[in-house]
């Protein structure tokens, strides 16, 4: 038992004797008045362990929370490990068909030393033909297994990375929410710790995506933490209400606005005319928007490639004039030729603007000067 609680039980032991001589005593007025502080003294304890009550339930429930962030941890980190055993299978079974190859290569030898014995010919003439078939077949087998061995190391690398950037961004975001699958077409661990590294550089207010996603959550957790708000666009409801749900989740509402913007034809922002035939271009319809007077960090990943050639070029001419000084503009899937060609047609029309030196992963990031 406590101090408090040793007061309060012997304060009201005090009042209840008290009560209890006055009223042996006939005096009414001091009964009713020790009766009245007895009450008091247990309406004060009852509001202490209501109390106590909230705060040990608000405990267990923050415990539980911990407890749910590790299992969802270590299911991430599981199911890392599950790929680096399929591939390990994977090497096997390419190990198996080395040996198969090796066994075609000694039965062609055996194959063609019986037809040059058939056909005739010296012992040399046998000799070196059975001797260039096996060196071919050596070098072949050869090529096969450095290419096999160097394809397992690269996918077991990839996926160690994974597992450690997995790790890394379970310390770094403090949820205990379930997240979209990473890798794919979607943000890979790798990439989603490259770009927490960008925020930190970078520090934005107000960062606007298109095209939403993981990115989602992880500009979202991170402006809660920072400040900020996050105008997020999707030209589907499919892909807005997916995001939604997730954004829900993780309760980020208050600084994430996801809208709906449909495509609509461009007009062409080049000196080049279009062929009569072509299509115009498709983008954003951001006549309805609600965006903030500066951008401090763009990030393009959209729309997608499949609604038409060169589809994301369009997103400088609609917000280059947004972008405050020092802005961050990051085009992803960099790795693809069409966006490595946006970036080039950007960084010629926007002189303003700074390609970084390439990362790792598959961003291009451009700076704006100032």
């Amino acid at each position: 038992m406590s101090t408090i609680d040793k007061i309060l039980s012997a304060l009201f032991a005090l009042a209840l004797a008290g009560g209890l001589i006055a009223w042996g005593l006939h005096a009414s007025w001091w009964a009713g008045l020790a009766a009245l502080i007895a009450v008091a003294i247990l309406g004060i304890w009852s509001m202490r362990d209501r109390k106590m009550l909230k705060v040990m339930a608000r405990r267990e429930t923050q415990l539980l929370d911990q407890q749910r962030q590790v299992l969802l941890g270590q299911h991430q980190v599981q199911t890392a490990l599950t790929e680096v055993v399929e591939q390990q299978r994977e090497a096997v079974a390419r190990t198996a068909s080395i040996a198969s190859a090796t066994e075609q290569i000694n039965a062609t030898v055996d194959e063609v030393a019986g037809q040059l014995t058939q056909q005739g010919g010296t012992a040399q003439d046998r000799h070196d033909q059975v001797l260039k078939t096996v060196q071919d077949g050596t070098q072949h087998l050869d090529r096969q297994t450095r290419n096999h061995v160097n394809n397992i190391n690269r996918r077991l690398g990839y996926a160690r990375e994974e597992i450690e950037a997995q790790q890394y961004l379970q310390r770094r975001i403090d949820t205990g929410t379930l997240w979209p699958s990473t890798g794919d077409w979607a943000l890979n661990a790798r990439s989603a710790v490259y770009l927490l590294d960008l925020l930190d550089q970078a520090r934005p207010q107000h960062i606007v995506e298109l095209g939403s996603g993981t990115t989602t959550l992880l500009f979202g957790h991170y402006l809660t933490a920072h400040g900020g708000r996050l105008y997020s666009f999707d030209h589907l409801n499919h892909y807005r209400d997916l995001t939604a749900s997730y954004v829900s989740l993780h309760g980020l509402e208050p600084v994430v606005d996801l809208q709906l913007a449909p495509l609509a034809p461009q007009v062409p922002a080049s000196d080049t005319e279009p062929a009569e035939d072509a299509e115009p271009p498709q983008w954003y319809d951001l006549s309805q928007a609600r965006l903030p007077e500066q951008i401090d960090l763009l990030f393009v990943d959209g729309p997608p490639a499949a609604t038409g050639p060169h589809a994301r070029y369009p997103a400088l001419n609609a917000l280059a004039d947004r972008l405050a000084p020092g802005a961050v503009v990051i085009l992803d899937d960099g790795v693809r030729d069409e966006e490595q060609q946006i970036a080039t047609r950007w960084a010629q029309e926007h002189p303003e603007l700074v390609r970084e030196a390439p990362d790792l992963t598959a961003m291009i990031v451009l700076r704006k000067k100032g």
